[in-house]
């Protein structure tokens, strides 16, 4: 044990006191040089007090390896996996490794970083870094690394292979090859005739491009690990790394510095946009001495004027982002300049069958976009993670990054008409999307791409509106409807179809399916007046654009006539759209139509025939093999078998619904039967089971924003408490879900949850509030004619009998509580007798138990 407090056998703390030596003489930094041999500082003080007191006689026991480097003027941050991943490559016999990535993400600086790090390791030879930034010809190659070697080379013979023998000589020795890409052809020959001549010396090269030589590994640097863009945890932002360099350049600018709440928040944004580049994060930062960060990430729009550096030394090509892609579009063919320039109209993210239809005047686009990865300038992706799941059909996803992207798009506008590159997007990605949208829309590898593409649409179909392109435009936000829509995108789909029919014009049947599906959308987000507006304007239409047209806009009216609880005019409207598909010969509409009919005898408490419409809908989409539709209607077919008490089809109908859901991505519809699943649960009094699956369908309506579908589950919620006798709990949720509801004008739903928290507000002998309650019910539900709503508010109203017999019976009137008590019971086997809802038969259940108990304080039962 060393007398500084650390425990070193003799072996280990010869070898420490040896490096510390060596690192002391290199940096002067008695902490660095402890760090470097493994000691606390409080030895290095002593050590470095001892070494300048005996300098004379203290002599390392390992030779000094002999250097250029010099020391960093900024702290390192992250990158651990990626030193100990090159380190790896050369243990394991790689001769040359390759650090290829984009300008700016850091490959000079992990370079260095290695060379510091295991300069120990090159002992004999040393470690030796050659910038080859001003290089530009083979000769030019040789005379750099020569100088930074200090070898004198002679006039005769050959140069290269005379380099290669001093290289030789000197044993094992790591060489740094910086900048690469600026010589690539002209140096790739010479660092073959060293490897062949030097075979114990390591080349550690960083380039844009591979090198492509025998024996050469390569490590691509990916970006900085970056937090996730929905994290709202302060410390979680700050503790990723680049939030990390962020903050600790930040504090260099801004001398003591500590980012709030708010600026962790705007820091995350900042790093995400700049793509976790360090370069664009330490520029960036540098600007904290003049703006905060919020404001850094309103300026992101102008990221080449903000991105500039103002510190004296800074090289030509790190001086701002600008010039470091400068730098490697000058290195660029001009078909790949073209190429790189047109892939800017991309959004999101492209795939290689998508460039060859679209960039202008390059016949080997293939071949030119593979030359853009291997420069590292488009980066090539498995499709499936940006967006967390396998996705079917297309594997490989081309992305570029932020600033590479916002570069490109300035050089189209140079290159070449911009206005007809996005031209060739929009028309392209029209026919695609809507040959994934209705070609094929049973194929779940049609439907992936389709949302794969998304971003692509979209920007198609804004340059579709733009350009005033009006049946484009209509034809791409149908086709976007139709992704977004599953997924509980509901804002954003109107807003697509609201800028598409701001145009005045286009194909009559292409507006009047626009309306019905944004009449749609309007309804589920209970819009439901304007949703009738959109279905009453797309009929009127509908009536000279075919009977396939009709047959969807009828279908989309009776939805809305349905939500607002007109069920004669939803019957009506759904008829028509049976006759218009039976005679446009098509079966997907027509399925449509019966599982909305199955529906509404749902409603209405006609189990047969809506058993019989359900039935007859999933029979048509199983033989066009659409699955998500399939799993639609088995989730309506087990709430029927649910109301008929048939709760083992129930739950074998949910379980198969689910099993399809699980298989693809459409957590609306999976949230939906889950939130029904959880009815069955509850109804059959499993309630801490019911309560889970309600929670969890709750949080992904919540993710989505369908605050519909939110109020009713939350709304569900409270009746579970309710019945688990959690009364203020009960009566907080119900609030929260009529808050939401009466927001989206779901009346029916309201109607419906306003009764039960007025038998709520009567358990908890709120008479008053539970008789306001009751009423208020009453008017929300008189428009619906819809005589099973009634049943449901009279179940609800006999909690409202027993309060008031609770009353009578503690001010000691025996006789009126027991009368009111059987007043109740005639009133459950009344409803018992009738066709009832699950909600009624959970309240009956729970009104018998109530009715089961001996009146308070003593008496006569009713039971």
């Amino acid at each position: 044990m060393s007398k500084g407090g650390d425990r070193l056998d003799k072996p280990t703390a010869t070898r420490a006191r040896a490096i510390f030596a060596e690192w002391l003489e290199r940096t002067g930094d008695h902490r660095l040089a402890a760090e470097r041999a493994g000691v606390s500082e409080r030895t290095g003080r002593r050590w470095r007090a001892l070494t300048t007191a005996r300098r004379s006689s203290i002599a390392p026991r390992v030779a000094m390896s002999r250097t250029n480097l010099r020391a960093e003027p900024t702290r390192w941050v992250g990158r651990e996996s990626a030193l100990s991943g090159v380190r790896a490559l050369f243990t394991q016999g790689a001769r040359i490794v390759t650090i290829t990535g984009p300008g700016g993400i850091g490959k000079t600086r992990l370079a260095t970083r290695f060379a510091d790090i295991y300069a120990n390791d090159y002992l004999d030879g040393g470690a030796w870094l050659c910038d080859l930034s001003d290089a530009r010809t083979e000769e030019d190659v040789i005379a750099s690394i020569a100088t930074a070697l200090g070898v004198v080379l002679g006039a005769d013979g050959n140069r290269a292979e005379q380099l290669g023998h001093a290289i030789a000589s000197r044993g094992h020795v790591l060489l740094v090859l910086d900048n690469f890409e600026q010589v690539e052809p002209e140096a790739t020959p010479i660092v073959s005739v060293f490897a062949g001549l030097a075979s114990r010396a390591h080349f550690l090269v960083t380039s844009r491009a591979q090198l492509r030589l025998a024996g050469e590994a390569v490590w691509t640097l990916d970006a900085l690990e970056l937090p996730d863009a929905d994290e709202e945890d302060t410390a979680r932002i700050l503790s990723s790394e680049a939030a990390l360099l962020f903050v600790d350049r930040a504090r260099l600018a801004c001398a003591g510095w500590e980012p709030s709440t708010d600026d962790a928040l705007a820091i995350r944004d900042l790093v995400l946009r700049l793509d976790g580049l360090p370069l664009a994060i330490e520029l960036c930062a540098a600007r904290l001495a003049i703006l905060p960060p919020r404001e850094l990430l309103a300026r992101m729009n102008q990221r080449f004027e903000l991105l500039v550096a103002r510190s004296r030394g800074t090289t030509t090509r790190q001086a701002s982002m600008r010039a470091t892609i400068d730098a490697s579009w000058d290195l660029l063919s001009d078909a790949e300049k073209n190429v790189l320039a047109q892939c800017s109209v991309f959004r999101g993210g492209f795939s290689v069958d998508a460039v060859e239809n679209i960039a202008a005047g390059t016949p080997n686009a293939l071949d030119v976009v593979q030359g853009l990865v291997e420069k590292s300038l488009v980066c090539a992706r498995e499709a499936g993670a940006a967006h967390g799941r396998e996705l079917t059909g297309t594997t490989r996803r081309l992305v570029m990054f932020e600033s590479i992207h916002a570069y490109a798009s300035e050089r189209l506008a140079e290159l070449d008409a911009e206005g007809a590159t996005r031209d060739r997007h929009a028309r392209w990605f029209a026919a695609e999307a809507t040959r994934w949208a209705f070609e094929a829309p049973s194929s779940r590898t049609a439907r992936d791409r389709l949302w794969l593409e998304i971003e692509n649409v979209a920007a198609a179909e804004e340059h579709a509106v733009a350009s005033k392109l009006v049946d484009i435009a209509l034809g791409l936000a149908l086709a976007m409807s139709t992704s977004l829509h599953p997924r509980g995108l509901f804002a954003r789909e109107i807003a697509a179809l609201d800028a598409a029919l701001a145009l005045e014009g286009g194909a009559a049947g292409l507006r009047a399916r626009a309306l019905a599906a944004r009449a749609t959308a309007r309804r589920v987000s209970g819009k439901n007046e304007h949703a009738l507006a959109d279905a009453l304007a797309a009929e009127a239409i509908a009536k000279n654009a075919g009977d396939g047209v009709i047959a969807v806009v009828m279908t989309a009216l009776g939805a809305v006539h349905h939500a607002m609880g007109q069920t004669t005019e939803a019957e009506r409207a759904y008829a028509s759209a049976l006759d218009a598909a039976a005679r446009a010969a098509d079966p997907a509409v027509a399925a449509a139509a019966h599982a909305r009919l199955a529906l509404l005898h749902r409603l209405r408490r006609c189990p047969e025939e809506a058993l019989s419409h359900a039935d007859r809908a999933l029979r048509d989409y199983r033989e066009i093999g659409n699955e998500r539709m399939q799993a639609d209607v088995l989730a309506v077919i087990a709430t029927l078998h649910q109301s008929g008490g048939r709760f083992a089809e129930a739950r074998a109908a949910y379980e198969a619904a689910l099993a399809i859901l699980e298989r693809g991505a459409e957590p609306g519809l999976l949230a939906t039967v889950l939130a029904n699943l959880a009815t069955l649960d509850h109804e059959l009094g499993d309630l801490p089971k019911a309560r889970a699956g309600a929670e969890r369908a709750l949080a992904v309506f919540r993710s989505l924003g369908i605050r519909r579908q939110e109020g009713c589950v939350l709304g569900n919620i409270a009746g579970i408490h309710a019945e688990m006798g959690r009364l203020e709990e009960a009566r907080m949720r119900f609030e929260e879900a009529l808050g939401l509801l009466r927001a989206t004008g779901d009346r029916v739903h309201d109607g419906i949850f306003t009764a039960q928290l007025g038998a709520t507000l009567a358990q908890l002998d709120d008479l008053e509030g539970a008789e306001r309650m009751f009423e208020a019910a009453k008017q929300t539900l008189a428009p619906a004619d819809d005589d099973p709503l009634g049943v449901s508010l009279e179940a609800q109203t006999t909690f409202l009998l027993l309060a008031r017999a609770r009353r009578a019976a503690r001010s000691g009137d025996h006789e009126t509580a027991v009368d009111l008590r059987a007043e109740a019971m005639n009133v459950v086997e009344k409803i018992a007798d009738a066709a009832a809802s699950d909600d009624v038969r959970v309240a009956l259940r729970v009104l018998r138990r109530e009715l089961g108990r001996p009146i308070p304080g003593g008496g006569p039962t009713s039971a």
